[in-house]
């Protein structure tokens, strides 16, 4: 008779991927999770119970039994991309290559002959518009409710 903390040799555990659809696999509760990876593919994330598994622990580690679902996420969205950069010199250069290429853009609007024209007066009207917003906080609107009417002391019709 086993125990509650005692698990049997293997887990028969169903594995679904967008890609593959459910798949049955049978692991050992004391792998890692990262065995996944050898049927999964390598640029895998595994969610269980709405948790990120983390490869270096084990099945039993986060209490799974037979029949339990682990959800297989390939890295090939713009959510989760393939490649992190390592080094943070790089990250900042990167994003200093960005702020560039945005102050290109600002560069060629205003070196049109109207063009700071028309940014000027569009900055000159989002201020005013600003203004206005700014200014109906301000305003306190009274309304005047009437008293209601005075109830009549006359009979209805007969025909009511």
């Amino acid at each position: 008779m086993s125990t509650a903390t005692e698990y049997k040799a293997t887990l028969n555990l169903k594995t679904f991927n967008r890609d593959h659809g459910v798949r049955k696999i049978r692991v050992h509760p004391e792998s890692n999770i990262s065995y996944l990876k050898t049927i999964e593919g390598e640029d895998c994330l595994f969610i269980y119970k709405k948790k990120v598994l983390i490869e270096s622990m084990t099945f039993k580690f986060y209490s799974m039994n037979d029949g339990d679902i682990i959800c297989v996420i390939p890295y090939q969205n713009e959510l989760m991309p393939r490649y992190f950069p390592k080094d943070p010199k790089h990250c900042l250069g990167l994003e200093i290559e960005r702020l560039k290429v945005i102050d290109q853009k600002y560069t060629k609007i205003e070196g049109f002959p109207n063009g700071s024209k028309k940014i000027s007066f569009l900055k000159e009207q989002l201020d005013d518009m600003a203004n206005i917003e700014s200014r109906k906080f301000n305003e306190i609107d009274i309304t005047f409710v009437p008293k209601g009417p005075k109830l009549s002391k006359t009979p209805l019709p007969k025909f009511w």
